[in-house]
Order: structure tokens, then C-alpha cells, then sequence
């Protein structure tokens, strides 16, 4: 009687912890079918409007990069670019600075950054070399990867002199 009292107590032990284990599956599942947090923030019109004008009107960095970063993430480049363009501009955000660089330097249809017409090239070396002049850590290694290791780039203000030409 014993053994048999042990064997059944063993079999609910397995049937236990393998019905928890089939929830946790259950529930990574569902946490991977969610729409992800920048796809839905947005979506949401009224908050990212809302986050932008704080960065615009007030200079509020960390609410640009918050609505930047899910930009970014989205792939949404065209949405950006004004707000990006504000904050660099105005503001002097080392991070905008750099976002105007991405911009420009992705908007080439998925061809090289050498095979941009030279006015953008020289524009987005402009704000890339402005962002490294604010000390943003990206743009260091951008800098790597647009010009050579190795390479350093010049100050902004020759970029800005090259595009207008």
C-alpha cells in the first residue's frame, strides 16, 4: 500500500509540473503574438503628437527619444525627419543630430552611402559630424563605418560649405 501511495503522489507531481509548464509555453505564445510597444505607441496619434510638441516647443529631449526610438524601430524615417531636423537645429540634440544622419544616409532606396548624390552626402556628413562634435558615441562609430576605420572626419562647418556648392 506504501508503494502504491508513493507511485500515485510521483504521478501527481509530473501531471503538476508539467500542466505548469504547458502554461508558461502557453504564455510565451501569447506574450510573442502581441503587437509590439512601438508599433502600438505609434499608433496612438494623440501621445506621440502630444510627446513631439514637448520636445519641439520645450526642448524636451527625453520625450523626442522616446517617440524617436519607436520611429526608428517602426522604420518610419519620413515621420521623423522634422521633428529630427527641430531638435538638432534648435536645440542642438546630439542625438537628433545623428537621427538627421540616419535619415538622409537610409533614404538612398537601400543603395550605398557612397552612391548618394553628393549634396546629400556632404548634408548628412554635416549632422553626422555635428553630432560627434556634441560628443554623441554613435556617431563615432558611424564615423568608422562611412569614412574607414580609423578615419577622422572633419568639422561640420566644411560639410555645410561642400553642400553649398
Amino acid at each position: 500500500m506504501r508503494i502504491f501511495n508513493s507511485v500515485l503522489g510521483i504521478i501527481f507531481c509530473i501531471m503538476f509540473i508539467s500542466c505548469s509548464d504547458k502554461k508558461e509555453q502557453n504564455q510565451k505564445i501569447k506574450d510573442y503574438d502581441e503587437v509590439p510597444q512601438y508599433v502600438k505607441m505609434n499608433n496612438n496619434r494623440k501621445l506621440t503628437d502630444s510627446l513631439f510638441k514637448l520636445a519641439i516647443n520645450n526642448g524636451d529631449e527625453k520625450a523626442y527619444n522616446n517617440v524617436a526610438g519607436n520611429f526608428i524601430l517602426d522604420e518610419n524615417y519620413e515621420g521623423l525627419l522634422f521633428y529630427s531636423l527641430i531638435m538638432a537645429n534648435k536645440y542642438n540634440s546630439s542625438e537628433a543630430n545623428f537621427h538627421v544622419f540616419l535619415i538622409l544616409s537610409n533614404s538612398n532606396n537601400g543603395k550605398s552611402f557612397d552612391e548618394l548624390d553628393a549634396k546629400t552626402k556632404n548634408l548628412a556628413l554635416y549632422y553626422l559630424a555635428r553630432s560627434n562634435e556634441l560628443a554623441y558615441q554613435s556617431a563615432k562609430y558611424s564615423i568608422n563605418e562611412v569614412l574607414g576605420k580609423g578615419s577622422v572626419i572633419k568639422k561640420s562647418s566644411y560639410y555645410l560649405q561642400e553642400y553649398s556648392k
